[in-house]
């Protein structure tokens, strides 16, 4: 046997091997056990009252409706490839649906035994909560996602590694976010933002706008007259995708860039490699947008 013959007989050892070892694979995902554990529970609500959910590893839905009750629907999943395994998990995964005095607390956990093992399934949970409108919202969530609207109240959220999707929220809001992108549509109230290493999608803003960013991509779509709006940015790109038209602008880039259409008559103040600074004044309008980042670019984009 030649050197090219052993060659050819060692690569399609190999390649066997390779195929053998993704057909298992293949084969422990195609039979992958999944063991669900469903809780469905109603709480009474009154003004006053708050909702606090602490998730983990979870889908979390928060939807509205004109009951006085809270109602939550929960699926608690374990998945595995023994199916044994997967259930005696899921046995280790808790969850709390309760009042005390004006709180309404939501919760899952892992619990484990002295001297018990971490489970080896995948484990998450499935909530979907329906309040009324009116009721306050303190959500804390790791490791998963959140798809919230329709709430008039007052709504905080503190959450690593979860994406956010806002609709149609009014009143008090304040987002912590670490790892965590927000796209959030008609968002009218007093807002309060803190981000980091996360990106944001906003559209249809009413009220005063705080934001802090960093490490991040902020891209805004508003038209609204009745929006202040104040960005302070490290290392973070802020892009208007449509430059709202009849607002004061002060921009600020340091060792970054501003970009703005000429129409708009941008005064720029300072324009070195270190620092750039631009203005816009508009008579009569009491709407302002200060934007502040450092590393980063300000960019407006001119309309179609």
């Amino acid at each position: 046997m030649n050197l090219q013959d052993k060659i050819m007989r060692k690569s399609k050892g190999l390649l066997l091997v390779f195929l053998m070892g993704t057909v298992s694979m293949l084969n422990a995902q195609a039979t992958l056990q999944v063991v669900t554990k469903k809780i469905e529970k109603t709480l009474s609500f009154k003004n006053g009252y708050q909702v606090n959910i602490e998730g983990e590893k979870a889908e979390i839905i928060i939807n509205t409706w004109d009951k006085d009750e809270v109602l939550l629907k929960m699926e608690l999943i374990s998945k595995h490839p023994d199916k044994k395994v997967a259930e005696n998990d899921l046995k280790m995964m808790k969850y709390v649906a309760d009042r005390i005095g004006k709180k309404i607390y939501l919760r899952n956990y892992l619990a484990l035994g002295k001297n018990e093992a971490k489970p080896k399934s995948n484990l998450k949970a499935k909530y979907e909560i329906t309040i009324p409108s009116s009721c306050p919202v303190n959500l804390n969530n790791y490791f998963g996602k959140a798809q919230i609207q329709d709430i008039t109240k007052e709504l905080k959220v503190n959450s690593e590694f979860c994406k956010l999707q806002l609709s149609n929220i009014e009143g008090k809001v304040e987002i912590k976010t670490h790892f965590g992108d927000i796209d959030a549509d008609h968002i009218n109230g007093r807002v309060q933002i803190i981000s980091n290493r996360s990106n944001m999608v906003l559209r249809h803003l009413i009220g005063a706008f705080d934001i802090k960013a960093k490490y991040g991509l902020i891209q805004i779509d508003t038209d609204s007259k009745d929006v202040n709006l104040n960005i302070d940015a490290e290392k973070s790109d802020i892009q208007f995708l449509r430059p709202p038209i009849g607002f004061n602008f002060s921009l600020t880039a340091h060792h970054g860039r501003i970009s703005v259409p000429d129409h708009m008559n941008f005064n720029f103040l300072e324009r070195t490699e270190e620092i750039k600074r631009a203005v816009l004044k508009i008579e009569g309008s009491k709407s302002t947008i200060n934007i502040k980042t450092s590393f980063g670019r300000i960019v407006l984009r001119p309309q179609a």
